[in-house]
């Protein structure tokens, strides 16, 4: 849905992108438009997003303009709601002057097609072909059966405090999504969300948790609250459908999130306090759960000098290519994925700063290049508190194939698909703006890239 100035004859036009696939424009400059007015009922009276039968679905694109200032009574958050409670997922373009030169690239509305196809659960063969075995690569503990990894996302919402107005209590915020893999590497996953109850394809499950409010006050870290979050997981997991013939079902958290809702997977090997998926255990599924954690909550890897190969002046970080190592503790063993990091990878000399320079010498700097660790080497910290009937090396190898591609984007991701979907979604709430980020809550050390 687009609105092109002085094209008035786009207005109503369809494009066939691909089978099953159209695209149309449709002009309703009052449904984006800031204020307080009654957007379901423009959004009833419009046909283009009204769906014809069940198997349909409608993902909109809003064009919008922005001069970088906050606004009363912002349209963006309101329209999304308005939409989500059609099923209807969104995603905001700000309009900008089309590229001057052909061979340019209109990154931003290349960004929003990418991220709609995604909340849209529009996935492509990329993801598939990274974890299963192809004629033409071979791979280390490649799929070769099918399996639903369900990513368990959960965030203490705490509120700005607003002068005039009162307090409100924090709530917890839970998402689940559930990717049903297979071993054909041509084929892509289905993708679904629990939400209201039932589990929904991603794009209607998305669209409902942002059409309601935030989070749950009756959901907590601790005593009762921490219970009522795990038996919300538990019922969500009792009520997952595996496709036929599966029986493999592994759980990704975050090793932040979870605490004390979940002690179990925290770093003390010894505490019995209850697992997720218990029933799907005692209904004979195959259970496997895997903890990750990345930013300033994973062990960062020692640059170490290496003779004829690093500069002794400045340690030049030569190494970043993708590799897990395995470390062995007395009770646990820790795996850490290293990649090499967005900064890095940036073709700014700016950013590529960490490359020539260890910590201590960035002090020396005449100016700042970023506010984040410019370094080589971004990490993700992984370990597998029950590996079901995995060799937790392949598990391990399954998941971080995951991180290492992105399911919408040409790069990757920090979190392994169903969880970063299930971030994603929290994250791109109307509500989340109101969130007070400091509550103690994790914070990444780079953003995820789609």
């Amino acid at each position: 849905m687009s609105e092109i100035t002085g094209k008035l004859h786009f207005d109503g036009q369809l494009v066939d992108v691909a089978p099953t696939i159209t695209l149309e424009f449709r002009k309703i400059p009052e449904l984006t438009m800031h204020g307080r007015h009654d957007r379901a009922a423009l959004i009833r009276s419009h046909s283009a997003l009204q769906v014809s039968n069940p198997d349909q679905l409608i993902a909109v694109i809003c064009e919008t303009t922005w001069d970088g200032k906050p606004v009363p009574h912002d349209g963006k958050p309101a329209t999304r709601k308005a939409l989500g409670a059609t099923r209807i997922v969104s995603q905001f373009l700000v309009k900008t002057d089309a590229p001057s030169r052909e061979e340019d690239t209109d990154f931003p509305a290349s960004a929003a097609l990418r991220h709609i196809f995604q909340d849209a659960g529009i996935i492509d063969d990329r993801l598939s072909r990274a974890i299963c075995a192809t004629p033409e690569v071979s791979m280390d503990a490649p799929l070769t059966e099918p399996v639903t990894v369900v990513g368990i996302h959960m965030r203490r919402h705490v509120y700005k405090r607003v002068r005039g107005q009162g307090y409100r209590n924090p709530k917890l915020v839970a998402c689940l999504v559930a990717m049903h893999f297979t071993p054909d590497a041509r084929t892509p996953p289905y993708t679904e969300m629990y939400q209201n109850g039932q589990w929904l394809r991603i794009a209607e499950g998305r669209a409902l948790f942002h059409s309601s409010e935030i989070g749950s006050e009756r959901w907590g870290r601790n005593g009762d609250g921490a219970r009522a979050v795990r038996d919300h997981i538990e019922t969500a997991l009792d009520n997952l459908v595996l496709p036929e013939g599966s029986n493999r079902v592994v759980l990704v958290l975050d090793k932040e999130g979870s605490r004390s809702i979940y002690p179990a997977l925290d770093d003390n090997p010894f505490r019995t306090a209850p697992h997720p998926g218990r029933g799907l255990a005692h209904d004979g599924i195959d259970v496997a759960t895997v903890r990750i954690a990345f930013g300033h909550h994973a062990a960062r890897p020692a640059t170490v000098y290496r003779d004829g190969v690093d500069n002794l002046t400045t340690m030049n970080p030569t190494y970043r290519r993708t590799l897990i190592f395995e470390k062995h503790h007395p009770h646990e063993t820790v795996w850490m994925l290293t990649q090499q990091s967005r900064q890095q990878a940036g073709n700014s000399p700016m950013l590529r700063e960490g490359n020539k320079r260890t910590r201590d010498d960035f002090s020396t700097l005449t100016y700042n290049p970023m506010n984040k660790d410019l370094h080589a080497t971004s990490r993700i910290e992984l370990t597998v508190p029950t590996p079901g009937s995995w060799r937790p090396g392949d598990l391990v190898a399954f998941i971080a194939r995951q991180c290492d591609q992105a399911v919408a984007w040409d790069h990757r991701t920090l979190r392994p698909a169903p969880l970063h979907l299930a971030y994603k979604t929290d994250q791109d709430h109307p509500d989340f703006r109101s969130h007070d980020p400091g509550d103690g809550e994790a914070q990444d050390d780079e953003d995820d890239l789609s």
